[in-house]
């Protein structure tokens, strides 16, 4: 599914509250169950958590209960009696999350749209597939990183990039047929998502809040995400006041496409490369610069 917001924006300050809600700013569930009095003037107060948690048996995630919901503690259990039974160790654990923390990591995926950046002709073959070959973005992926990292075809199968890395669409910020055009990706369903370039999904990104807002309120979650952002993030390029800056950025946008990720479909999205990055720059440099969230649309670099 695509959708686009061709509205000139909304207020800075949503009705939802997603960020906070969903424990991006580090409050958690004491702090959750505080927030009543912050409401803006004509909202309504922000629900106090994701619904969904209800939805499945448990309590929602800002209730302060020391309770496990049902769901959780039969996962608890599950998971002790594969240790019981020696088929999961703490060496496979260690394994698995090293894997998340060593190889995939928001690192590929950065020196992929690096690459991209000082390679017009890499980053259209990256947005403009075959028509017999949609996902050729799978294949092209791939094969930088292997020339890249020699270790990394340990990781790859096929056409898979590691978990959840097939089936990959690449999309573009900037100037188009169509306008200045920014992509935002969501999985309005659950969490689709390329680990296999990003690392492991953010909390909030599978959230109700985000996936819902996503489709209905793009400019409002590009709002939001710069307001929880230091002012001055980007002083050392000439940017002293990081939320003006994005508004200027949303200034000129004229459409936002919301790419629904799904398991038939996965969307990674090369960031606008910003005015102060020149051509002078290293590869690296670049990469240094590039964020998880910017290669899902809710971060301005």
């Amino acid at each position: 599914m695509v959708s686009s917001d061709m509205e000139p924006g909304e207020g800075a300050s949503s009705r939802r509250k997603f960020l906070r809600v969903s424990g991006l700013s580090g409050t958690g569930a004491a702090a959750l169950l505080g927030t009543a009095g912050e409401a803006d003037a004509g909202e309504a107060i922000c629900p106090p958590a994701d619904e969904s948690r209800a939805e499945l048996g448990g309590a929602p995630v800002s209730d302060a209960q020391a309770t496990l919901w049902p769901l959780k503690a039969r996962v608890n259990a599950m998971k002790q009696l594969l240790y019981d039974k020696g088929v999961f160790t703490e060496q496979m654990l260690n394994n698995f999350v090293g894997y998340y923390t060593d190889v995939v990591t928001p690192r590929l995926g950065a020196a992929v749209i690096a690459h991209a950046w000082k390679n017009p002709q890499f980053a259209a073959a990256l947005t403009n597939p075959p028509v017999d070959e949609p996902f050729a973005a799978t294949r092209l992926v791939r094969d930088f990183l292997v020339s890249r990292q020699p270790d990394f075809p340990a990781s790859t199968a096929g056409w898979t990039i590691g978990p959840e890395g097939e089936w990959l669409r690449v999309v573009q910020n900037g100037p188009s047929g169509a306008g200045f055009v920014h992509n935002l990706v969501a999985c309005t369903l659950c969490s689709c998502y390329p680990q296999a370039l990003l690392g492991v999904q953010p909390v909030w990104y599978k959230s109700r809040q985000y996936r819902s807002r996503a489709v209905c309120a793009p400019r409002g979650i590009i709002r939001e995400f710069a307001a929880d952002r230091p002012t001055g993030r980007f002083a050392d390029y000439g940017v002293g006041n990081y939320q003006a800056y994005v508004e200027s950025y949303l200034g000129k946008v004229s459409e936002v496409r919301v790419w629904d990720s799904n398991s038939e479909a996965r969307f990674l999205v090369i960031p606008s490369r910003p005015a102060y990055v020149t051509d002078a720059w290293t590869e690296q440099q670049m990469a240094d610069l590039i964020t998880r969230d910017s290669m899902i649309g809710t971060d301005v670099l």
